[in-house]
């Protein structure tokens, strides 16, 4: 429950429902929202301030001395608001650690030493920037240590380098899994997203129905076949659906095809000749006219 609801709730138990206009829930609503955005913005502010003249921080650890790592200390030191110390860097000898000396950064334990650093120093996060495949075991070692001591752990999820995909923690039955997905999978914005074709598309074809209705006629009395021409198509993660669109060609259009094969102006899979002989008199018009794409509203309904 909101802090909205929670005032809404206890002002509703003080006064009757019939005392209360709607214009004074709206003016009560808005008020309190905007007081509420107040404060928190306030908040904000005020600890962003206090972290930034070193009060309210947490101090931190970062595995690994690749490039990686440098850069995500270099953020946080231009983050100050964040309230986050980088105490240094943990790490071994390398061929990389050259190129490591020559930021400003420093290392201040090896992984040998890391317990003893861990005991005798205030470390509030260890944050991971190794390769996990062939650090696991340095991994493993350095978040158990941090599970004794109580310290957060940190890592970059994004440990394949994608770049067009988002993460998102989840829960199954007790054990927790980070998912990639690249739209959204949330419950409510892919119902309010289905909510909203369903009342657009349905919008639309009543207000195209007449047209639609004249469409099918006419098709119906010029020629003879259904009125609608489906085919499979592949949409998302190759989920097979049918689309539906007027009939524009002659009933027998996909027997023919060999036919005219010889007279196909493209390459590949695809077969397109400029003046299609199977195409009907009123096919053309509706191609022209895109008409015979409006059926495909109904696919928006169909959809699942």
């Amino acid at each position: 429950m909101t802090l909205n609801t929670a005032c809404f709730v206890a002002l509703a138990s003080l006064f009757s429902i019939q005392m209360m206009t709607v214009r004074f829930l709206v003016i009560f609503w808005m008020t309190g929202t905007l007081l509420l955005s107040i404060a928190r913005m306030t908040i904000r502010r005020i600890a962003a301030y206090l972290r930034i003249h070193g009060r309210d921080l947490r101090y931190m650890l970062i595995l690994g001395t690749n490039p990686r790592a440098v850069e995500f200390a270099r953020r946080l030191l231009e983050s100050p608001e964040r309230g986050i110390r980088v105490l240094g860097f943990v790490d071994d000898q390398w061929p990389g650690m050259a190129a490591f000396k020559e930021t400003e950064f420093n290392v201040v334990s090896d992984y040998a030493g890391l317990a003893d650093y861990l005991r005798q120093n205030v470390v509030d996060e260890v944050a991971f920037n190794l390769p996990f495949g062939s650090f696991y075991k340095h991994s493993y070692e350095v978040a158990s240590l941090c599970e004794q001591h109580g310290i957060t752990v940190r890592f970059n999820s994004d440990v394949f380098g994608l770049k067009t995909t988002r993460w998102r923690a989840e829960d199954v039955d007790g054990d927790h899994y980070i998912a990639t997905y690249r739209g959204s999978s949330e419950f409510w914005p892919r119902t309010a997203k289905r909510a909203l074709d369903i009342t657009v598309a349905g919008t639309a074809l009543l207000l195209v129905a007449p047209v639609l209705i004249i469409a099918a006629i006419a098709i119906r009395v010029t020629s003879p076949g259904s009125v609608f021409f489906l085919q499979e198509r592949i949409g998302l993660n190759k989920r097979r659906f049918k689309i539906f669109k007027f009939r524009t060609m002659v009933p027998n259009a996909e027997k023919l095809m060999a036919q005219l094969e010889k007279h196909n102006e493209a390459t590949g899979p695809v077969f397109k000749i400029k003046n299609d002989p199977r195409i009907t008199p009123l096919g053309r018009f509706l191609r022209r006219s895109s008409i015979d794409e409006l059926p495909q509203l109904l696919n928006v309904l169909a959809a699942t």
